[in-house]
């Protein structure tokens, strides 16, 4: 038997469930991408969910694309991701090493 093939037996729902990852919704992407920049970005980016890496992508291309039209809305934004960046610097190294491989960056 081919390595991997037991696996088609079980259903796609209880492999993702069994692995701890959510299963896409309708009309969401998932892409293994680079990112180049400051190392403490890459980091926080790497501390994130990748619902909010794509929020943050999300505002990003909007900022970039269209000009910032709402000030308000994009500060208010980085100011939350901000918070959860002061908040993830705060925990013990140990602790963030541990978070980072239990969701599979580190």
């Amino acid at each position: 038997m081919p390595k991997g093939e037991h696996l088609k037996r079980i259903p796609k729902e209880t492999r993702l469930k069994n692995l701890g990852v959510k299963p896409l919704g309708p009309g969401e992407a998932s892409q293994l991408l680079q990112v180049r920049g400051a190392a403490e970005v890459v980091q926080a980016l790497k501390a994130l969910s990748p619902e909010e890496r794509g929020r943050v992508a999300t505002l990003g291309l909007e900022a970039l694309n269209r000009g910032v039209e709402d000030p308000e809305a994009l500060a208010q934004a980085l100011e939350e991701l901000g918070v959860l960046r002061e908040l993830w610097g705060r925990l013990p190294g140990v602790v963030r090493w541990i978070l980072a491989r239990l969701w599979g960056r580190g």
